[in-house]
């Protein structure tokens, strides 16, 4: 398993790669070797993502909120969320439990509904 990539260099190497930079020049640019930057090209489906501004830091952007849930949707783990993301597995793990539908002190005791009983 790699180090993790401050978020920065990933936003350096895309808007290197907007400005039309290629390939190795954008990952010189942004410090990293040229498989990283192949693998989050890989990552985004070659697509140049749309919010290279991503969050503040401390929260999590919209954008960050939404793949999460995409990437939850598509049966990923939470490692390999972050890993997509740049955050720390702890921080996808904490979304994840935060904005759960069904959360256990709110379930009411299940009814036995096999008896006609009233």
């Amino acid at each position: 398993m790699g180090e993790r990539v401050p978020r920065e260099q990933v936003r350096v190497f895309w808007r290197a790669r907007l400005e039309g930079v290629s390939h190795e020049d954008a990952v010189a640019r942004a410090g990293v070797s040229v498989t990283a930057g192949r693998t989050w090209v890989a990552e985004a489906g070659g697509i140049i993502p749309g919010d290279l501004d991503g969050g503040c830091g401390r929260y999590l952007s919209l954008a960050e909120r939404e793949e999460i849930a995409l990437g939850r949707a598509a049966g990923l783990s939470v490692r390999a969320i972050a890993a997509r993301l740049g955050r720390a597995a702890s921080t996808v793990s904490r979304e994840l439990r935060r904005n759960r539908t069904i959360r256990p002190w709110t379930v009411p005791d299940l009814v036995d509904t096999r008896c006609d009983c009233r």
